[in-house]
């Protein structure tokens, strides 16, 4: 077993910890691999599972999620089309409710796999994939 550094208290409730202080490159602390110390870490919030049986895709894969305020966010990611190939998807969340987002015409979305979602407010979205 080896050692790693660690700061006290781990960021918003995360499990990961930066190695070193932002300014320096110097371990701030250290703690033995496989030691777990509980330390608060502010609160978490639980999230109730909703089936999914009107998304038109089977076997999906969310990827990215953005929220540029708490009311409105997107996730994006890909499914298959009963198994034959991948389609992109983007599911909008608004106001607490998931809807898919077809703003990407379906032509574009067939074979396509997005990865990644990033913006600079709810008018000013990217996806990649």
């Amino acid at each position: 077993m080896g050692t790693r550094p660690v700061r006290a208290g781990l960021a918003s409730g995360s499990g990961f910890a930066p190695m070193t202080d932002p300014v320096t490159t110097t371990p701030t602390a250290t703690s033995t691999a496989g030691v777990v110390t509980p330390v608060p870490v502010g609160s978490w919030v639980a999230w109730p599972e909703r089936p999914t049986d009107a998304l038109p895709l089977e076997d999906i894969e969310l990827r990215d999620v953005y929220f540029p305020t708490p009311d409105e966010g997107w996730a994006v990611g890909f499914g298959s089309n009963r198994g034959w190939y991948d389609v992109a998807i983007i599911l909008h969340y608004q106001n607490g409710h998931w809807s898919v987002d077809e703003s990407l015409p379906q032509a574009d979305r067939d074979e396509m796999r997005l990865h990644a979602i990033a913006g600079t407010g709810p008018d000013n979205i990217w996806a990649v994939g």
